[in-house]
């Protein structure tokens, strides 16, 4: 079966198209929505070939920025097939499991174990296509479907959020085509996107790529206008806000990141920041936080905090998504350049892309002031039980579509980012100072701005380029290797130590598990079975009421302040039954790294202290 699969592919692939080039008519209707689905509907020339009679209409397994199967597919409903004469057409929907794709250049690529794809076979007679789309997250839920900044948000009226990805499909054979995108939406939202916008009056704009890889690359964001320009260096930049609680953070935002843009951009970005860039901001009532970067934008799912602490809740994050455009948007490896996105390529550095990007957006920060020294050494300290882990990052990065070591992905973060700065430091130390990880980087950066690097080449490159064979040490031990990086001996270099914090915590718990368990309006909750013996079914249990409110999907965290006595309703073989609550006392012990400074710190180590953090070594 794979090898069939595999054939069928490939013929698919290499087949001649008559017109690569057909521009692709697609209407999305924000303005009719039900349930929070957006009818979308897609016009195309049929395509004749010869030697096939379907075609492969799909959706991303992953786009540029992200590491994982982002499962588009699953929102799609009422999908629907047409000839010219509207006559509607039979298509197959088919799960590929194990499967492989074969590449221009005929290599054979390989997207895991245990993945899986929903493609749609489509006649090649097919003239339009119509469905429907669901979003990912809903105003006043507590729970996401997916990660959001790559994903849909549709609010009748308020805010879409809007990922080309997952909400517009595209041919494998003719990838190449333009898309001419007329979007129908309220009165009174703008749109926010890189993409050429033709406003038509206010309820209809037309938005204009080159090809799918463009528009994937261009996401949009409609929203009540909440929206602050800027300019440096003779760069435009744009930040548009939605905020669940209605407050306008937008000039707030773009006072706040001002300082590093305009540091990024004479340093780590100098020559290579687009003509303009927008910052797209959501701020939700919901902890779920993440961030995705666009080679002309990004994209920012947060927390919605007060006005004053804005500032400290979204500088890190920011700097960290504009600098991608270093890498992995222009240093980067032909695997990531070539990649496709119905069969995305593995490189071996994330370590670069996510590990170096982290650490540097720590080095800007420290020099435009906006964290101290302290910060960096708290956040490093967090990261600290991950860099125990005995993983290589090479390794993990080449097989993070598979499931097994997709588990392991946040390590480019925790382990990448203490990794990239104790890189940093044995460059300076083999070099005797002439260079530093930043100098590295630039020197690449001259190199491949235009052209990708080869993949299995780039460590040696990137050590040639320090004249040092030893550092190809750090590399096998640490990168390529598996090897506990020494990160004590590494901060003892700045006058830093670390030390292990034991707490004991004393409290009363109610013994009804941490966890909360969403799916639609009802919530479950997995208590402790060995002390509610009495409790009834499973391990999860769905609560319906609190104390005999049954609101429980708005008020729940009333489940965290229940005392004995009270009690919880729940569901089992379609009765309801009480659960009367017994608190426990509980005690547990937490560990807790910490970096501390040396009491006597040499003089070297202060001078490495200023050199790497910024500021001058004092106890504080």
């Amino acid at each position: 079966m794979k090898n069939l699969i595999l054939l069928i592919i490939l013929a698919l692939i290499s087949l001649k198209i008559l017109s690569q080039n057909d521009t692709i008519f697609a209407t999305i209707d924000l303005k009719n929505i039900k349930n929070d689905r957006v009818n979308v509907e897609l016009n195309f020339k049929p395509h004749k070939l010869s030697h096939a009679k379907e075609v492969i209409f799909y959706f991303p397994i992953s786009i540029p920025g992200t590491y994982d199967d982002l499962e588009y597919s699953k929102y799609v409903n009422n999908f629907k097939v047409y000839n010219k004469n509207n006559d509607s057409l039979e298509y197959k929907k088919k799960t590929l499991k194990d499967w492989v794709f074969v590449a221009d250049n005929n290599e054979i690529i390989k997207i895991g174990k245990n993945r899986s794809k929903e493609y749609y076979y489509i006649p090649t007679n097919a003239k339009r296509i119509k469905y429907s789309v669901d979003d990912a997250y809903d105003i006043g839920s507590a729970i996401t479907r997916n990660f959001i900044p790559e994903a849909n948000i549709f609010e009748k009226n308020k805010v879409f959020q809007i990922n080309w990805g997952a909400i517009l499909g595209s041919f494998i054979i003719n990838n190449r085509s333009i898309y001419k995108i007329t979007v129908i939406k309220p009165n009174g939202l703008y749109g926010a996107t890189i993409l050429k916008k033709e406003v038509i009056n206010d309820t209809l704009d037309i938005l204009y790529s080159n090809n799918y890889d463009d528009l994937i690359s261009k996401p949009v964001f409609y929203t009540k206008p909440d929206t602050t320009t800027f300019t440096i260096n003779n760069y435009n930049f744009e930040v548009t806000v939605f905020s669940e609680n209605g407050i306008k953070y937008s000039n707030i935002i773009a006072n706040s990141i001002k300082p590093l843009i305009k540091e990024a951009s004479n340093t780590y970005l100098k020559g290579l920041i687009p003509e303009k860039y927008i910052f797209m901001y959501y701020f939700s009532n919901v902890l779920d936080e993440g961030a995705l970067e666009h080679t002309t934008s990004s994209m920012y799912f947060l927390s919605a905090v007060d006005t004053s602490a804005i500032k400290s809740s979204i500088i890190d994050v920011t700097a960290h998504e504009f600098l991608h455009i270093l890498t992995p948007l222009t240093v980067r490896s032909e695997k990531i350049a070539n990649s496709k996105l119905y069969a995305p390529y593995t490189s071996k550095h994330l370590w670069l892309y996510e590990g170096v990007t982290d650490y540097f957006s720590y080095q800007l920060l420290l020099q435009t002031k906006d964290i101290s020294p302290n910060w960096f050494l708290g956040d490093m300290a967090l990261n600290y039980k991950d860099v125990l882990k005995k993983v290589s990052m090479t390794k993990m990065s080449e097989n993070v579509y598979d499931k097994k070591w997709n588990k392991k992905y946040d390590l480019v973060y925790s382990k990448g980012t203490i990794t990239a700065f104790c890189l940093d430091l044995e460059i300076y130390k083999l070099t005797n100072g002439k260079y530093r990880l930043y100098d590295i980087l630039m020197k690449l950066k001259e190199k491949y701005t235009n052209k990708p690097f080869i993949d299995n080449k780039f460590i040696n490159e990137f050590i040639s380029i320090t004249h040092k064979k030893e550092l190809n040490v750090f590399f096998d031990k640490y990168i390529v290797g598996k090897e506990e990086l020494p990160v004590q001996q590494y901060f003892n270099k700045i006058g830093c130590n670390y030390k292990l914090q034991i707490d004991t915590i004393k409290y009363v718990s109610t013994e009804l598990g941490n966890d909360l368990f969403f799916d639609g309006s009802k919530i479950s909750i997995k208590p402790n079975k060995k002390h509610y013996k009495e409790l009834k079914g499973g391990k999860i249990i769905n609560v319906v009421s609190i104390n005999g409110d049954k609101n429980v999907l708005s008020n729940y965290n009333n489940l965290w302040s229940l005392k004995d006595g009270d009690y919880i309703e729940y569901m089992y073989k379609g009765e309801v039954e009480k659960l009367i609550i017994k608190t426990a006392n509980v005690t547990t012990i937490t560990k807790k790294y910490e970096f501390v400074k040396v009491n006597n710190p040499s003089e070297r180590q202060k001078k490495l202290f200023k050199e790497f953090l910024n500021y001058k070594y004092d106890m504080n």
